[in-house]
Order: structure tokens, then sequence, then C-alpha cells
């Protein structure tokens, strides 16, 4: 195979800064000087080996096979200075000759639309796990699937709301090139890790998808429903169908301080009150919290032995991963005979860490991904936006830790919140779905919502990130931070971030 145009040359002219005249005037905006993450896709010559043998003197006894020339869609490239033409795509179009051109260049296009998603809102790419999340949100924002956050807005203003034909179209290309990739060991590190092992994605039992900072906002109850369309069949995720509506009924009614102190005054059940000021005023979601251990609610002078600012006067609570965590009781371990959470409850309990269950076990709780602010022992902890609800929970804490030493649930699991109530299952570890059911009694009883909706736990997560900034004036990095979502990448500016939450904290309720 030989080109008549080559791609070299073409970015060698436009490097320069002298392209063709009569080049496409997308292929301008690649010239330095353009956004990085620009892409066009241009036509061009090529010349292929046919399939059909070339006529031959009689007397000729070699094969040889006519040559064709076809147009072929090219993808060009702009990543910060520099300008490229993929070899991958190159390949793969040359293995899909006999497709039409149009349905060629529309597979080539979703390339580059991914491509440039990927760099200007999704960031670096650091593992399967992210190329499955950055897929996902990337056919979510074609199709404006709300909500739309506003950093793909701003990055990607041109981008006009699509069917779900022309997704389902895009997701095929895709996983269609990634197989290509795959079956070809090419790791495309212009595209980031894990890109040549896509074909891979729609296979059961994958890995959870871990969230990620640039993301925050899109970790919402529709998209986790990505996360269960896992399935033997090659598939596009139907739960994208649910994309018409403006008025989504996934977004979240903004619960008030009102509202919330009527919630948990108004509860008798000593678990649930407990949950309802954690997840309200400590911003955790409800399946880390029921991963929580007795032994994680400490005392708040031992934060900063754990690389914390002083909590001095508040529970101090810990988020350790539920299977890899090497916390069992003290900050201080030995890495070299440390042993993970996951072997502890087997060897203690004879049970699995709750996010290892099967997703069709009751007592699962998931790890959505926290990112940990202890890299050693790998836990975050809670950061309070009120203290005196957070003294309130480290009374019912300590009246938890009793109630399992009195029922014996001690010796059943290490978890703190476990069902107090029923006498079939007391010391039990608490289920989601006990929770949830909780929170809708506790509704009813107190009077509901004026929109008349329900609410799921979730929501009081969002409670805590508005009155984060509302109340505390705490910026985006800080909010992002507090949510275990936020990558601090040198201790000087984690330090300076966790010192503004302390500092807001102060000014705030010293004036109470």
């Amino acid at each position: 195979m030989s080109d008549r145009s080559d791609p070299a040359d073409l970015m060698g002219r436009l490097r320069d800064g002298n392209p063709d005249e009569g080049l496409p005037d997308a292929i301008l905006k690649l010239t330095p000087g353009g956004d990085a993450g620009a892409f066009c896709v241009l036509s061009i010559p090529l010349i292929y080996s046919s399939p059909r043998l070339a006529r031959r003197p009689p007397h000729d006894t070699r094969r040889r096979y006519q040559t064709e020339c076809r147009q072929t869609p090219i993808l060009l490239l702009r990543a910060q200075e520099d300008l490229f033409v993929p070899p991958e795509t190159i390949e793969w179009a040359i293995s899909l000759q006999r497709t039409q051109y149009i349905e060629l260049a529309k597979a080539i296009r979703a390339i580059g639309l991914l491509y440039q998603y990927g760099v200007r809102v999704f960031g670096e790419i650091s593992g399967q796990d992210d190329f499955e999340l950055l897929l996902w949100n990337f056919l979510a924002y074609r199709m404006k699937v709300e909500p739309v956050i506003k950093a793909e807005a701003e990055a990607l203003p041109a981008w006009r709301r699509v069917s779900l034909a022309a997704a389902h179209f895009d997701f095929t290309a895709i996983r269609e090139f990634g197989i290509f990739c795959a079956k070809r060991g090419k790791n495309l590190p212009w595209m980031g890790f894990g890109f040549g092992k896509a074909g891979l994605f729609n296979q059961r039992n994958r890995r959870i998808l871990r969230s990620r900072e640039t993301l925050l906002d899109h970790l919402l109850p529709y998209r986790d429903a990505f996360l269960d369309l896992v399935d033997d069949r090659v598939q596009f995720p139907r739960s994208l169908a649910r994309s018409a509506s403006y008025s989504t009924p996934y977004k979240p009614d903004l619960l008030t301080r009102d509202w919330i102190a009527r919630l948990i005054r108004y509860e008798p059940n000593l678990t649930y009150k407990a949950l309802w000021i954690l997840l309200a005023f400590g911003g955790c979601r409800l399946s880390e919290a029921l991963n929580i251990w007795a032994t994680d609610v400490r005392s708040g002078y031992e934060s900063t032995a754990f690389g914390c600012y002083d909590m001095t006067g508040m529970p101090f609570v810990l988020l350790a991963h539920p299977s890899r965590s090497r916390f069992i009781d003290s900050p201080r371990i030995n890495l070299n005979i440390a042993i993970t959470r996951e072997e502890y409850l087997l060897s203690r309990y004879g049970s699995a860490a709750r996010n290892l269950l099967p997703k069709s076990d009751k007592m699962r709780a998931g790890w959505k991904g926290v990112q940990p602010a202890n890299g050693l022992l790998d836990l975050a902890w809670i950061y309070w936006i009120d203290p005196a609800m957070s003294v309130a929970f480290g009374e019912l804490a300590g009246e938890l830790r009793w109630f399992r030493q009195r029922s014996g649930a001690v010796d059943r699991s290490p978890y703190l919140f476990v069902n107090t109530a029923s006498m079939q299952y007391l010391g039990n570890p608490t289920r989601i779905a006990s929770v949830e059911q909780a929170l809708k009694r506790a509704s009813d009883r107190i009077g509901g919502l004026e929109s008349g909706r329900t609410p799921t736990p979730h929501w009081l997560r969002y409670f805590y990130k508005n009155t984060a900034r509302a109340e505390l004036k705490l910026g985006p990095q800080q909010i992002q931070l507090m949510m275990h979502h936020a990558s601090i990448e040198s201790q000087e500016d984690y330090t300076k971030v966790i010192a503004g939450i302390r500092d807001a904290m102060q000014e705030r309720y010293s004036k109470c």
C-alpha cells in the first residue's frame, strides 16, 4: 500500500503555516495557536491492492493484482503545538475499505469527537476504568442528557444535541475501533492508556468505575445505572434513551436546614438518626457510610496523626476502602505484615467485604471510588460542616458502639451501623434498601416536601454540597476535596485547601 498524498508531508506544511490553497477551512483551526483537541477529517486518495488479479501476458505465470485508488477519510488531530495523524485510524480505515465512504467518514469522526471530549473535558486517562467513564459521559453529552455541567458547555459550545441513533452509531464505531486496536496490541498513547482494551468493556464482572474530579457533577443516579448494564451481548447503554426531557426527575430538590432539622429531631431509630446527621453534615454517600467500622469513628485529637487538620472537639470519622485499606485499628502499620480489610473480615468473621458481594446480595454496599487523602492506609475522612451536629453524631456513635457490645453484634461484624430495632435482624449490618425506606417513612412523618417528591439518601449529600457553598463560602476545589473527588498533586496545595476548610468553619461558627 502506498499513499498518493502523504499525511506526514501535509502536517509539515501545516506546521510551517503554509497550508495549500484550497484545503478545508477546518484545517486552519489545527495550526499552531489553535485549541488543543481540535480535529478534522480529511479525504485523501490512497492506492490499495485489489483482490482482483491483473491481466497478464500468457507467458507471465506470476500472480499480479490490480491496484485501485479510493478516497479514504483520515483523522488529523491537534495536541498542544503538535499536529498528527494517528496511524491506527488509517489502518482501521484501510481494513474497512469496502465500507461506504460516508459511513466510514462518520465512524472516523466519532473517534475525533471522543478525542476532543477527552482532551477538553475529561483530562488524562489513567486506566481502563477511566476510559469506560469517559465513553459513557461522552455519549451522554452528545445527547445532552441532563445535567450538562458547566465544564462541558464551556469547553464544547458548538456541540449540538444528537439523536439516540447518532449516539448509537458513535458507540458502535468507537467499540469496533477499540476491538481493532486490541487485536493488534495497540495502546494509543494519544488517546490514553487502556483504549486498546475498549473492545472488552461490555463483559461481565468488570470492575466498578471510579469517579473523577473533573466529572464530579456527572456522578448522579441516572449515570450510576450505566454500571448495571453488564451483558454478554454487545449493547448500547439503554439508560441514555431517557435523555429527551430537560425537566429531568433525577435532579434533587434543594433541602432546607429546617427540613433536615425536623428529619433528625423526629427520627426515633438510633441508627437512622446517626445516618441522617452523617449524610447531611458529613457529605458521604450512603454506601460509604454503611462501610464504616466502629473503629473508624475516633476522637478529633487523632486527626493530625492521619494527615488531617486538628479536629479536636469533633469526632474524626474515617472512610477506609472496604477491601483494600490496611487500616484496622492503628494509623501506624508495617506494610510488610499488615493485612487488608478484606483479609481481616475473612479471617475474623468469615465474611467478604460489602463492596465485593454480588450485586444481587442485599447486604452489598459498593464503593464509588473515594479519592484517598492518606494513600498509605487507602482512606479519606469526613469534613464536617457543622460542629454541633458533628458532636451529636459522636454521641450517637457512642450509643451504637455500646449497643453492638450489648447485642453481640461486635462478634458478627465490625460495622458501626447495625439494626437496632428488629428482633429478627438485631445487630446485623444495615442494608441500603432499609435506609431508603426509612427516609421515605421519615419524610412522610414530618410532612414531606413541597414538591411532593420522595427524597433519597443521596439528596442529603447535595444538601451538604450546597451548604458548604452557601454558608461556609467554600470554593469548588475545597468542596471537591470535601466530597473526596479532588486530586491535589502537591502536599503544599493540599495543606492550603484543608486549612481553608478549617478557617471557613471557624469564621462561620465563631459568630454564632
